[in-house]
C-alpha cells in the first residue's frame, strides 16, 4: 500500500490486558497491540501500573518493532522487582504512532492466594528472602499496629482522665478542711 498512499490509512487499537504468575512467581503483564490499518506501524508508548493509593509500582517505556498491517502484538512486561500485594491496581497503556496517541486503562486485583502462590515460588527460586521475623509478620498484618497504637492512647487518655478527677477530688478535700492558720488567730 506504499505506493498508493491516499489508500492506506493508519488504525492501532490496545485490545486486551492479562495478568498472571510466570513460574519463578514474577508478574506478567501481557497487552495485545493490533494494527487495524493498512500500513506498517512502529508505535512508542508506555504502561503505568498504580495500586490503589495511587503510588506507581511500575513503569516501563517501549519502542515496538514492526507491527504489519492486520496483525496483532502481544507486548509482554514482566515485574521481577515487584511484589503486587493483595488488592485492586490500575495499569494505564499508551500507544503513539503517526502523529496520534491512543491510551487505555484496565483494571485487575491480585488476591491474597495468588499473591502468596507468588510469594513461595519466588522464595522457592531464590529470587525472595523471607526471614518469617515479627518485624515481616507484622508488615503483613497491619491491623495489628492500629489496634496497638488505638489501646495505647485510650490508655494514655484514661490515665490523663484519672489524674484530673484525683487533682480535682483534693482541691474539694482541701476547700472542706479548715484553715489551721486562720483559726489560731
Amino acid at each position: 500500500m506504499e505506493y498508493q498512499k491516499e489508500k492506506s490509512h493508519h488504525e492501532m487499537s490496545i485490545d486486551t490486558f492479562k495478568h498472571e504468575y510466570i513460574t519463578d512467581g514474577s508478574s506478567k503483564i501481557t497487552v495485545q497491540l493490533s494494527n487495524k490499518g493498512t500500513i506498517l506501524e512502529k508505535p512508542i508508548g508506555r504502561i503505568i501500573v498504580k495500586n490503589s493509593k495511587d503510588s506507581v509500582v511500575f513503569s516501563e517505556g517501549y519502542n515496538a518493532d514492526s507491527i504489519y498491517s492486520k496483525t496483532t502484538a502481544n507486548m509482554v512486561y514482566t515485574l521481577d522487582d515487584n511484589i503486587l500485594w493483595p488488592g485492586q491496581y490500575t495499569a494505564y497503556y499508551e500507544a503513539t504512532f503517526a502523529g496520534q496517541t491512543i491510551s487505555r486503562i484496565f483494571d485487575f486485583t491480585v488476591t491474597e492466594e495468588e499473591n502468596q502462590r507468588s510469594l513461595e515460588n519466588r522464595q522457592l527460586a531464590g529470587s525472595l528472602q523471607i526471614n518469617n521475623s515479627f518485624g515481616d509478620w507484622l508488615k503483613a498484618h497491619m491491623w495489628v499496629m492500629y489496634l496497638f497504637i488505638f489501646v495505647v492512647v485510650l490508655i494514655l487518655g484514661l490515665l490523663f482522665f484519672l489524674i484530673i478527677l484525683l487533682w480535682k477530688r483534693r482541691k474539694e478535700k482541701d476547700k472542706k478542711r479548715p484553715n489551721i492558720s486562720s483559726q489560731k488567730a
